[in-house]
This record gives C-alpha cells, sequence and structure tokens, in this order.
C-alpha cells in the first residue's frame, strides 16, 4: 500500500495555529514520521505549492517522500491523478479529511482514510507489535559466546 497523506488537511487539522506555516510543516512532519515509522509504511505527504512558479518538487524526509506541487496543481489534483495513472488503484490510500477527495478517490478505485482513521489505524498497529513483542521477545545474541562455541566444537570434530 502506498499512502497519500494530504499535507495541509492535516497540518490545518493536528497543528498549533499561532505558528507560521514553516514552523508547522517542519514539527507535522516530524510527528506524523515518528507515527508510522516502525512500521514500514510507504508515505507521500503531499502539499499544495500551486502559487509559486515553480514544477513539481520532491525531497526525501528520512524514508518518506514529501511533494509540493506545481504553479497551479493542488494537492488534492496531485494524489487524484497519482490514483488515476496507477495501474492498481486498489494499493493506493489517499488520508484526508477532505469529502470530496475521498469521493474522487474511492471513484477511481482507489481507497480512502479519514485522518482519524489513519491513527486510528496506527495505534492498533502498535497495539499488535507490542503484544508480539511479548510473546516473542527478542533474546540478545552474545556473537563472542556463540563464536567460542563454535570455534570448541569445530575443534573437538577435527581432533
Amino acid at each position: 500500500m502506498i499512502y497519500y497523506i494530504d499535507g495541509y488537511n492535516y497540518l490545518f487539522s493536528e497543528c498549533e495555529k499561532d505558528s507560521s506555516l514553516s514552523m508547522n510543516r517542519e514539527q507535522g512532519l516530524k510527528r506524523l514520521y515518528e507515527s508510522f515509522e516502525p512500521y514500514n509504511l510507504n508515505v507521500v505527504i503531499v502539499f499544495d505549492a500551486y502559487r509559486t512558479l515553480d514544477e513539481v518538487s520532491r525531497i526525501n524526509y528520512k524514508k518518506t517522500e514529501v511533494v509540493f506541487t506545481s504553479f497551479q496543481q493542488k494537492a488534492d489534483d496531485y494524489i487524484i491523478d497519482a490514483v488515476s495513472r496507477s495501474p492498481n488503484p486498489s494499493q493506493l490510500v489517499a488520508v484526508t479529511n477532505d469529502a470530496f477527495l475521498a469521493k474522487e478517490v474511492q471513484f477511481l478505485g482507489g481507497k480512502t482514510l479519514s485522518l482519524k482513521s489513519f491513527f486510528l489505524f496506527l495505534n492498533k498497529k502498535e497495539k499488535r507489535l507490542k503484544r508480539d513483542e511479548k510473546k516473542n521477545p527478542c533474546v540478545s545474541i552474545d556473537e563472542e559466546l556463540y563464536r567460542t562455541i563454535f570455534e570448541e566444537r569445530f575443534k573437538d570434530n577435527n581432533n
């Protein structure tokens, strides 16, 4: 699955209204990344940049692709275009509270989650991960110990 997150939709629902836009964007990206990073999800965060004269720009924030749309292109349009061009749109999920965007994505065969549903999904993954860790606790391996045991057995078998 590829999760396309409507960047400003997320920021305006989660971040402080008094802070600057760039500060909110940086803090929001950090919080958002930290929420899904443990689960190795393929995430693309899309921000409107349609008032600039630039082309689409992409940056990598850690392992996440962050897209700033091109001149006169909104994040909604970028996400809809990605779904419509996909050979397998059912593998794309738009994460947004925008009802129009959600309906368009669903019409094209993609999936949608509200921001609240996305974070509930992450919460369930976190609980499942913790439950699995309790069932199968990782045992730290002392490589030196195992190497010594191997070497001793190897010597015994060759003598």
